[in-house]
């Protein structure tokens, strides 16, 4: 049986991720802070663990107790954290980094990867918690997974 890693995945886009996962036979391990109520909790093929994704050392925790075929990110803001995340998971099948249309530089309608310009990041960027950086820091995740790749 196929098994997966999702980080973040009790809300938005990744509640929806792991019952599709669920749904197509794989065991799923969450990594979340716990701060909300997790709608798996009694999915018999879905673990918790609770950990901020931030922090290098619970990456390295959740690697060495799990091993995922798949890791999927939904919830890195940070260059820095996936960065760190591709490293320890580089053995993993598949790697797939959630980005967003923030990333993109232009507003154009359709947005092409390898075709639309996404933003630039500074270091002060990479590191800042403010909305006003969100889409610098994903245009950067971006670019460490294509580095990691």
């Amino acid at each position: 049986m196929d098994s997966a890693l999702v980080i973040g995945g009790t809300r938005f886009i990744g509640r929806h991720l792991v019952r599709d996962l669920v749904d197509h036979g794989y065991e799923v391990t969450l990594l979340n802070r716990g701060r909300h109520d997790n709608p798996f909790a009694e999915a018999p093929r879905v673990e918790q663990v609770s950990g901020d994704r931030t922090d290098e050392a619970v990456i390295d925790q959740v690697a060495a107790s799990v091993d995922p075929a798949y890791v999927f990110d939904v919830i890195a803001y940070h260059p820095r954290a996936v960065a760190h995340a591709t490293r320890v998971f580089s053995d993993v099948e598949a790697y797939v980094y959630v980005s967003s249309g923030a990333a993109y530089a232009e507003e154009s309608i359709p947005k092409r990867e390898d075709e639309t310009p996404i933003r630039d990041c500074t270091p002060d960027q990479a590191t800042d918690d403010t909305n006003a950086t969100y889409g610098n820091r994903k245009a950067e995740g971006d670019r460490e997974v294509a580095r990691a790749a």
